[in-house]
């Protein structure tokens, strides 16, 4: 009920005050287990954007995006890194969804293909909400099973660049779903007792 409260006040305070229609240029940062519901809050988001405040807005899931622009590598590709990126760097509000997700061994082409986009994003004060599997910051988290596709600290520092990890700490509103219950889990249970 929190995070719902916190998206609700997102949207309504979207716009600055004293009628120059800005938006505002920070986003939220969704975090937690699989299937406690990131995604669903951060399209929720971005539906009453567009619309209630008429905004164009993009979603983007993190590890599609990434095979994408290893693809654009292939000769005989038409698109480009650029092509692909650019409708994303310069969306009024994106959603980035599973920010990082994928393979360990494509961190360093995974940590370059982020800070590319969020940094521009970032530098043209655009606002952008993000989901994860990761905190953002450190705790010890010994007991939690985050996945099978986390790292045991569950940090999100072990998963992007240092220096994009400072990024989000100015550009998002932090919103840790922690104390929910997998939802597919739930579902998936009942409909075995049922």
């Amino acid at each position: 009920m929190e995070a719902l409260s916190r998206c609700r006040h997102y949207v309504d305070n979207f716009l600055s005050e004293g009628g120059d229609r800005r938006f505002r240029d920070s986003g939220l940062l969704f975090s937690g287990r699989p299937g406690v519901g990131k995604t669903h809050l951060a399209v929720a988001v971005l539906h009453e954007l567009i619309a209630k405040y008429r905004i164009r807005g993009r979603f983007v899931d993190f590890t599609s995006l990434t095979q994408q622009l290893q693809s654009s590598l292939d000769p005989g590709n038409s698109d480009t890194a650029a092509t692909i990126l650019e409708p994303l760097e310069s969306a009024e509000v994106l959603v980035v969804d599973e920010l990082g997700s994928g393979s360990k061994k494509l961190v360093s082409w995974t940590n370059e293909v982020s800070y590319s986009l969020i940094n521009k994003r970032y530098q043209r004060r655009l606002p952008t909400l993000f989901t994860t599997n990761y905190r953002l910051e450190e705790v010890e988290e010994k007991s939690l099973d985050r996945g099978p596709d986390t790292d045991q600290s569950g940090s999100l520092s072990h998963r992007i660049s240092a220096r994009l990890v400072s990024r989000l700490y100015e550009m998002a509103q932090p919103i840790l779903l922690d104390s929910v219950s997998d939802y597919r889990r739930l579902v998936r249970a009942h409909q075995h007792h049922a």
